[in-house]
């Protein structure tokens, strides 16, 4: 009976052990008081720091010290990093102990529970890093309105060369010449949308992409930057979709892969032409695919596809030279007194330019293909080259041009004509006036890709698409400005002295063109640089002189000081480093070549402050004890390692030790105020 009783009891003792723990019905998650829990569970985090096995005071604690020693590397694409502080981002810990505590509370009555997260636990302040994006912004602006200065005072400085001087303008042409009429230059770092261009790799046209804009939208990179320093990540790397304006259209774009369907069809037609001048065999000229890629130019829209006139008249031309039959001359007496002997219309042999233009811009506009026949002149002319005193004298050698009407000279006035250098030349011979045209744009492609989209008030086409016209965008006219500066062909005048001639001539107009020369040399660069000496972390710019075409840059040493395409320093190390600037050839330049050596110096040492410690108490707060931490990781982190088994072989006399699985090398129960939980 004794043994009995005393199996009842352990029975019983037993029972009340199971009883205290599992709470007596009560789930684990209930089990403990706040009093029985002090520190936070290993493996605890608060917004992301880790708190493990430190008390409510000790969190608070490792979280303001985390605060106050945080950086922040924002990177936004291919910019350089901003290095901002805590104190930069008035980064402060916004709450009391009791919060920190309430959340060990918590943690007592759910044990399971390891990741918190405190609302409000840090006030940033963004105003200094908004400061900075702007200082960016106006970088970027700076950069871009220079490069747009760049561009617009190529398209004004059309200066004479070395030569005769050129005449100047009058006061009413001045005021003609103003910059409104000249086309909109587009911010080379805002978006650009995906577009259609001529590919001459391919002989197709194909779809540019979109670019992002190079300015920052300060609103979406504050959002990202709030999101980072609140979890007090210590990177942050945008990329243009994160923070840049997107272009209005896409390459994706269904209207855009339409509009490439319908462009490469200008390609595919099929046109030819014969030449029969009279009495002589007959000659055929095909436009290949890579010809009609050099008369199509891609429109204003991006999207569509329009014959380029001025690159048709040039074409149409040289096949008018090409193709003439037997010379016939007429002389004739120019005003500077001397007798030359001009082409002029002989019927049947010369091609009649002016009619085979109009036929081919027709089929190349409405897709028509076939074997067409060039026409030929149909009636002679010799009138000795006077026309009843009513003809255009042009002089390509002096540049200059005169206006006859009923035998009075009533324009004399110097002009620019097409450019010898880039190979775009005013056709000569003798023509006739077969348009006259007021308030038109003309339009087309520069000798360096550019497109040019330029308003005119009067144009008088007579040779393809050569003509004489107004162009406000010219400070100066005459000398040798056409050697290195000169037109696509046609002929430059004043606005008020192509009024002038557009009033005093008709359809069917002469005009005669002579002289001028055909080729010319290119000309040296006669580059220099200079830089400013640096230190490190700055800054600079290299300053280049002398004419040029679009530099490169390159760095002898990228460790010492990087350079970008725009010759933009950044100071890496102290030592030096040789900034070389390539300028590559063009028509009219030959390849320029300089070089600069950039100074680093080492950044000076400024005095700090000693930063208050524990022993070290400031005046503005009293010392006072702050309570041991243990030591700790920074991260709570698990390391694995493997549990072996040795197998025995009876066949063979040996033993192979393999791992049976992965386990935590860290103990499979923990404690709490001294109670052991876990297996």
């Amino acid at each position: 009976m004794k043994k009995f009783r005393i199996l009842c009891l352990a029975v019983a003792l037993a029972l009340c052990m199971l009883a205290v723990l599992t709470g007596c019905g009560k789930t684990s998650e209930e089990t403990f008081s706040p009093a029985q829990q002090d520190t936070f569970l290993a493996g605890t985090t608060i917004n992301g720091q880790d708190v493990s096995l430190l008390t409510a005071e000790e969190a608070l604690t490792y979280l303001q010290e985390q605060a106050e020693h945080y950086t922040l590397s924002l990177k936004l694409g291919d910019n350089a990093p901003l290095k901002l502080t805590a104190a930069d981002l008035g980064l402060q810990v916004n709450v009391e102990q009791k919060a920190v505590a309430d959340l060990l509370e918590e943690q007592a009555a759910h044990i399971t529970q390891l990741d918190y997260t405190i609302d409000g636990l840090y006030t940033v302040d963004l105003s200094a890093l908004q400061t900075k994006l702007e200082a960016l912004n106006t970088q970027l602006k700076e950069e871009s309105e220079a490069k747009i200065a760049q561009a617009r005072a190529e398209q004004l400085a059309l200066e004479a060369e070395e030569g005769a001087e050129p005449e100047e303008l009058t006061a009413e042409d001045e005021e003609d010449a103003l910059p409104d009429e000249i086309v909109e230059i587009p911010d080379p770092y805002a978006a650009q949308d995906a577009e259609l261009a001529f590919d001459p790799s391919t002989n197709s046209f194909v779809i540019l992409p979109d670019t992002y804009a190079q300015y920052v939208n300060a609103a979406a990179v504050l959002a990202r930057a709030d999101e980072a320093v609140h979890a007090l990540q210590t990177e942050l790397k945008l990329e243009p979709e994160d923070y840049a304006e997107t272009a209005a259209r896409r390459a994706d774009d269904p209207a855009l892969e339409d509009a490439l369907q319908d462009a490469n069809e200008y390609l595919s037609i099929d046109l030819s032409y014969t030449f029969t001048p009279k009495g002589a065999e007959t000659r055929t000229e095909t436009l290949s695919r890579e010809v009609l890629g050099g008369l199509y130019m891609v429109g204003l829209d991006g999207l569509s596809v329009e014959v380029d006139e001025e690159a048709l008249g040039s074409y149409v031309n040289a096949l008018a030279d090409t193709y003439r039959g037997e010379s016939s001359t007429t002389p004739f007496k120019t005003t500077g007194g001397s007798t030359i002997n001009i082409n002029v219309t002989s019927a049947g042999q010369s091609v009649d330019d002016q009619a085979l233009y109009a036929d081919m811009l027709s089929c190349l506009t409405d897709k028509v293909s076939g074997t067409r026949e060039a026409p030929y002149a149909t009636a002679d002319d010799d009138s000795k080259g006077f026309w009843g005193g009513n003809y255009v004298e042009l002089d390509l050698t002096n540049q200059h041009l005169w206006c006859y009407h009923n035998g009075e000279c009533v324009v004399s006035c110097a002009v620019v004509t097409g450019c010898v250098a880039n190979g775009t030349l005013t056709p000569t011979g003798c023509f006739t006036i077969f348009s006259k045209d007021y308030d038109r744009y003309l339009r087309g492609f520069n000798a360096d890709g550019t497109r040019y989209n330029s308003h005119v008030w009067y144009f008088m086409p007579f040779s393809g698409g050569c003509g004489i016209h107004d162009a406000a965008w010219r400070s100066s006219f005459g000398g040798d400005i056409y050697l290195y500066n000169g037109s696509k062909g046609c002929v430059n005048v004043t606005k008020s002295q192509a009024k002038t001639i557009y009033n005093n001539v008709s359809i069917g107009t002469h005009v005669v063109v002579y002289g001028g020369r055909t080729s010319v040399e290119p000309l040296a660069q006669n580059l220099s640089a200079t830089a400013p000496e640096l230190t490190v972390g700055g800054t600079g710019k290299i300053t280049l002189k002398g004419d040029q075409t679009t530099p490169t840059y390159s760095s002898s040493d990228s460790g010492v000081v990087k350079v970008d395409e725009s010759g933009n320093l950044t100071a890496v190390a102290a030592g030096t480093a040789t900034i070389t600037v390539k300028c590559p050839s063009s028509q009219k330049y030959l390849e320029g070549t300089t070089t600069v050596t950039v100074t680093v110096k080492a950044a000076e040492q400024q005095p700090t402050q000693e930063q208050p410690t524990q022993e070290q108490p400031t005046q503005e707060q009293p010392a006072q004890q702050q309570p041991a931490q243990p030591e700790q990781p920074a991260q709570h982190e698990h390391n694995w390692v493997p549990i072996t088994s040795t197998v025995h072989h009876d066949a063979v006399i040996e033993e192979v030790t393999v791992v049976d699985q992965e386990a935590y090398d860290e103990p499979a129960t923990y404690e709490v105020n001294g109670v052991v939980y876990g297996s």
